[in-house]
């Protein structure tokens, strides 16, 4: 992925780069490949292993403590399979050469003020703590944070009537009145549906809490509120895009 997007950035027909990384823990790792192969190849164990190619002294060139290391691993898996990878190590050493240059340019690209992040998440208590850590790893890291993007956001919507006064109002409703209904279904109705707004509003007071929490590490913040329906053609998608950007 990490080359893809060093290809894709390095070719001009692209206006803009868009990458929809997976959750947070893959998303780090996505974030930390380029340092982590860079890692990887400049290893001491690689070195030893150039060394014992590159060397006569057999051993000894990789001192006293990989000499252990090796013997005991050689132990294991023979002698031959030894001499085997210190030629691999060896002969690739140019390509992995690349790999570490082009490593090091694709997390130098995530750093410029061309790229940006935007965290999306849910209202969801553990969503946002990964958020704010995500939001902190990229501070940490230099990377451009642009905002965050809270998904399924239940609105606050206070009412100012109670159970009896529902009942009433389904009551004056045309389609309501010629179902004629008997006044204990519609005084259950109407209390099922008072408690069942009584709970969104609870759900909604917590969101209201979880998004101050990311509030307080950056105002840079859009909220897509809970849709009745999942977004699924391009009308859909057209009011989404209106959300996010109001």
């Amino acid at each position: 992925a990490m080359a893809k997007l060093h290809e894709f950035d390095k070719d001009s027909d692209f206006d803009t780069i868009i990458v929809d990384t997976p959750p947070t823990a893959h998303a780090l790792d996505f974030l930390d490949a380029p340092e982590k192969l860079t890692q990887a190849i400049d290893s001491p164990a690689i070195e030893w292993f150039r060394k014992l190619r590159s060397s006569k002294s057999g051993w000894a060139v990789v001192g006293t403590s990989g000499a252990y290391v090796l013997k005991r691993l050689a132990k294991f898996v023979g002698s031959q399979f030894i001499d085997d990878l210190a030629v691999f190590f060896t002969e690739f050493n140019d390509i992995l050469g690349g790999f570490r240059a082009r490593a090091e340019e694709t997390f130098a690209t995530l750093r410029q003020d061309h790229v940006g992040f935007i965290l999306v998440a849910s209202p969801e208590p553990m969503a946002v703590r990964e958020a704010l850590f995500f939001h902190e790893r990229l501070l940490r890291s230099n990377m451009l944070f642009e905002a965050f993007v809270i998904n399924r956001v239940h609105r606050d919507c206070p009412i100012d009537c109670d159970a009896t006064a529902i009942a009433a109002k389904l009551n004056q409703t045309k389609v309501i009145a010629e179902l004629a209904y008997q006044p204990t279904t519609l005084r259950m109705a109407s209390e099922a549906m008072h408690q069942s707004h009584e709970d969104l509003q609870v759900l909604a007071a917590g969101d209201r809490e979880s998004i101050a929490d990311l509030q307080r590490a950056d105002h840079s913040i859009a909220m897509v509120p809970f849709l009745p329906e999942d977004v699924h053609d391009l009308g859909r998608l057209a009011e989404l895009g209106n959300l996010l950007f109001q």
